[in-house]
């Protein structure tokens, strides 16, 4: 049986459009102190304090939010890694109910790869 008809079955979510930086720093000011254009220069900071520490291979942790890491491909091209929080998937996951109407195929969530496969044949 092919992958890819398995791999249909496969529950997902259905994700929403990203939250872009402005939104974010809005949110952010709401619950802070620090005004949105505070917040956006906070967030451009620390892309440059992730580019340049990941450039001398040096990974970042972010308390709450997770770790960094740079990589490199067989052909030379560099990636980063990012490996969330334990306490961030932790909350996520105490969160899930509220995704339930944004799960594809809910009702194979738990099933194993072989029951997944007797449902193509």
């Amino acid at each position: 049986m092919p992958l890819s008809q398995v791999n249909d079955r496969f529950p997902r979510l259905k994700l929403e459009k990203p939250l872009e930086t402005r939104d974010m720093a809005k949110y952010i000011a709401e619950r802070s102190t620090l005004s949105p254009p505070d917040i956006i220069a906070v967030i451009y900071a620390l892309s440059d304090v992730l580019l340049y520490n990941l450039s001398i291979a040096r990974p970042v942790r972010l308390e709450g939010i997770g770790i960094f890491r740079p990589s490199i491909k067989l052909d030379g091209t560099l990636q980063i890694r990012f490996k969330a929080d334990k306490s961030l998937v932790r909350e996520l996951n105490l969160q899930k109910n509220n995704l339930k109407h944004k799960i594809t195929h809910r009702e194979n969530l738990g099933k194993s790869l072989s029951e997944l496969e007797e449902q193509t044949e």
